[in-house]
């Protein structure tokens, strides 16, 4: 399975885009770790469904777009792993996403 990733992985990363310019990256370090992170989070998938989400998290240029396939890799973790297993690796995903600014909520009275 994990031959298969790295294959899908330098495939579908090692596309020519035509807005690219020569030896400039396809997506910067830091979405490179998110979309490495998320690929963890489907380690031991090996479903057709799981290479669909798969090669759709490799495709990603933005935070927001990993942001939305999160409740994807939740459901397809809960169906093959159960969901305790779905849970542990949501909370790894959610934890790239937290704000180190101030959080918002209900004012004390």
């Amino acid at each position: 399975m994990f031959e298969f990733l790295s294959t899908a992985r330098s495939t579908i990363l090692g596309q020519a885009r035509p807005d690219r310019q020569p030896g400039q990256p396809l997506v910067s370090a830091r979405m490179a770790h998110l979309i490495g992170e998320f690929e963890n989070a489907l380690r031991g998938l090996e479903s057709p469904e799981a290479l669909r989400l798969l090669a759709r998290i490799q495709s990603t240029r933005s935070k927001t777009d990993l942001w939305h396939l999160r409740a994807n890799v939740f459901d397809l973790v809960s169906r093959a792993l159960g969901q305790y297993a779905a849970q542990e690796r949501m909370q790894d995903l959610n934890a790239l996403f937290e704000s180190s600014g101030p959080r918002t909520g209900p004012i004390p009275l």
